[in-house]
């Protein structure tokens, strides 16, 4: 094998490991932590995702970070709620997981809007039920 091929392969094997050793950190670092995955999400969707990521074992931050962007959502971006009628439709689990984030932990100035808007602001007509299980939910934590 002459010399030069033997410097070429040498100098591409040197090049493989640095690579490996400077971006390893670099990927590891990339990585974004569940609770800001949730906190990131902007629509019913990415709410979604996450779930199906991070739901079924939310807990601690992460299951407050779900609870917090969920009432936002449904106080701050009701008009994104056919959005999830549309979502809730297809998957139950995600229904229930929904409804489950509102609890307690939502702040009482977020419950009474969203309870307005459920109220006030529910049509067109295929949204009534959704709202029924929003207005059920919050029910269910002032009785507590």
């Amino acid at each position: 094998m002459p010399i030069r091929n033997i410097a070429q392969l040498l100098a591409v094997s040197i090049l493989a490991t640095l690579n490996f050793f400077f971006s390893a950190p670099t990927s590891v670092a990339q990585q974004v932590a569940p609770d800001q995955v949730v906190v990131d999400a902007r629509n019913w969707t990415d709410v979604l995702k996450a779930y199906q990521q991070f739901g079924e074992k939310a807990d601690g931050v992460v299951a407050g970070a779900f609870t917090d962007k969920v009432s936002t959502l449904l106080a701050e971006r009701w008009d994104l709620l056919d959005e999830l009628r549309v979502l809730v439709a297809k998957d139950k689990r995600f229904m229930e997981f929904v409804m489950s984030n509102i609890n307690e932990a939502v702040p009482a100035h977020l419950g009474k809007t969203i309870r307005a808007n459920a109220t006030n602001q529910c049509f067109p007509k295929e949204h009534k039920q959704l709202c029924q299980k929003i207005i059920q939910s919050l029910d269910r934590v002032s009785k507590r």
